[in-house]
C-alpha cells in the first residue's frame, strides 16, 4: 500500500510510515516492557528485543540465604537512612514545582527559515506568526493566540499541512494536495497548484515535487505565474536554505540525499542512504536511524556525531533533539552532555518553532497526544488547560 500523506509504498503490515512516520493503522499492540508499538505478529519487541510471549522459567533461586548475611541489613539500613534524607531535602528543595512554574505554557523565540524548511520534511503543521500559533490537528487546522494556547478555534477546515506565511497569506495544502492561499486580512482562499508535495515559499516562489510528473521537483514564481521543471528524479523531503535545495531523491529503490542551486544547477550527492536531516548556518545534521552524521555545508566533510538508533531529529538552541525507543533525548552538537528530556512516549517526527518542539506521540496511557515543549523541562499538550513538567532527569 501507500502512504497517504507522502505516497511513500510501505509493506501492509506496518505502523508507521517510515519516511513521515504518518500513523497508518490504529495500534492494538505494544511490548509489554518498554511500550513501542508492535504489529500483530510481532513476538519480539525490535526495540528492547524483549519476547511478547513468556514461558514461566522455573529453576533455583541463585539468591537463596542471601538475607542471612549481616552486611546486607547494614546496607539496607543504610539505603533506608538516605531515602529519608534525600525525601526531605527534596520536599523542601524541589527541582520543579507547580508553584514556581508558569500556568500557561508560553511559546519563545522567532522562527527561522531552517525550522520551515525541516518542519516541510515531515508534513510542516505547525506554524506561528507574531501573534498566532497555526496547527493541524485531524485535517483540520487551528489558531490559538500565543498567550492562550488553552483555547484554539478551527480556522480551516481541511488542511494537511506544508505551512507556509508571506505577506499576511497563509499557505497550506488540502486533503487533495492541492496548494491553497488563504488571506489572513480578508479571509478568502485562492488555489494556487493543484496535487502538489511539499511545497516550501521563498521570496515569493514556490518549491514542490510534481505527483502528475514521476514525483520531480519544480519551482513556481508567484509574481509572472511562470513554472520551472528543476530535475527529473523521484523527490521528497525539500527544504530550501540560503541558494541551495535540498532534498532527498530515490532511483530503482535506492535512496540518496542530495543537493542543487535553486535554479536546477550543479546536482551533488550528500549521502548514500534514506535519512532525515535538519540545517543551521553552517552544518547539516542527518539521521539514518541507526547513527546521527554532521556534514559541513561548504567542504561536506562528514562526522558521526553519536551511533544510536533513532527515528527523528531536530536542531533547537544549539542542541540535538532525537527520538530514540520510547524517549526524545537532548545533547550537544558534538554529541556530549546526552540526557533524557521526556520518556515513555513514541515519537515518529518533530518539528520546531523558535525555542520550542512539537511532536504527535504515541503514550501509552492516553493515546495519541500532540504536545508542544521545551529544553527547559516543560511541555503542553495542546488543547489541554494545564501546563505539565517533564518527569525529573534524575527518576530516568
Amino acid at each position: 500500500m501507500y502512504c497517504s500523506q507522502c505516497g511513500t509504498y510501505v509493506e501492509d503490515d506496518m505502523l508507521f510510515c517510515p519516511q513521515c512516520g504518518k500513523q497508518l493503522k490504529p495500534i492494538k499492540k505494544v511490548c509489554i516492557r518498554c511500550q513501542l508499538p508492535l504489529t500483530e505478529n510481532e513476538e519480539v519487541c525490535p526495540a528492547c528485543g524483549m519476547r511478547q510471549t513468556q514461558e514461566e522459567v522455573v529453576e533455583e533461586d541463585p539468591y537463596k540465604g542471601y538475607w542471612k548475611k549481616p552486611i546486607l541489613w547494614i546496607l539496607s539500613a543504610v539505603l533506608c537512612l538516605s531515602a529519608v534524607f534525600l525525601g526531605s531535602y527534596m520536599i523542601s528543595h524541589p527541582l520543579q514545582s507547580m508553584s514556581s512554574q508558569e500556568k500557561n505554557y508560553v511559546l519563545e523565540g522567532k522562527v527561522s527559515t531552517y525550522n520551515v524548511s525541516a518542519n516541510n520534511q515531515v508534513g510542516g503543521q505547525y506554524l506561528k506568526d507574531n501573534q498566532h500559533l497555526y496547527y493541524v490537528i485531524n485535517n483540520q487546522l487551528l489558531v490559538s493566540d500565543l498567550d492562550e494556547l488553552e483555547t484554539s478555534e478551527v480556522l480551516i477546515d481541511d488542511c494537511v499541512g506544508y505551512l507556509s506565511i508571506e505577506n499576511h497569506v497563509l499557505y497550506y495544502c488540502d486533503s487533495q494536495y492541492n496548494y491553497q492561499a488563504y488571506d489572513l486580512k480578508i479571509k478568502t482562499t485562492t488555489q494556487i497548484l493543484e496535487n502538489v508535495y511539499y511545497p516550501i515559499i521563498k521570496n515569493h516562489v514556490i518549491y514542490y515535487q510534481l505527483d502528475q510528473d514521476h514525483e520531480s521537483l519544480y519551482r513556481y514564481s508567484l509574481d509572472d505565474q511562470t513554472n520551472q521543471k528543476l530535475n527529473d528524479e523521484t523527490s521528497y523531503d525539500i527544504t530550501i536554505d540560503g541558494k541551495y535545495i535540498y532534498y532527498l531523491a530515490k532511483n530503482d529503490e535506492q535512496y540518496a540525499l542530495k543537493r542543487m542551486t535553486i535554479t536546477g544547477e550543479n546536482i551533488e550527492t550528500l549521502y548514500e542512504k534514506q535519512c532525515t536531516f535538519a540545517l543551521d548556518n553552517k552544518d547539516l545534521y542527518l539521521t539514518d536511524n541507526s547513527q546521527i552524521i554532521k556534514i559541513n555545508k561548504e567542504t561536506l566533510k562528514q562526522e558521526t556525531i553519536k551511533k544510536v538508533e533513532n527515528r527523528a531529529i531536530a536542531l533547537v538552541n544549539n542542541k540535538i533533539v532525537y527520538a530514540t525507543g520510547t524517549q526524545l533525548k537532548m545533547m550537544s552538537l558534538n554529541g556530549k552532555d546526552d540526557q533524557i528530556l521526556f520518556k515513555n512516549i513514541v515519537v515518529s517526527d518533530l518539528q520546531v518553532l523558535g525555542s520550542d518542539l512539537f511532536t504527535k506521540g504515541y503514550v501509552q496511557e492516553s493515546g495519541i497526544k500532540y504536545i508542544v515543549f521545551n529544553i527547559k523541562g516543560q511541555y503542553k499538550a495542546l488543547n489541554e488547560n494545564t501546563a505539565q513538567e517533564f518527569e525529573n532527569l534524575q527518576d530516568a
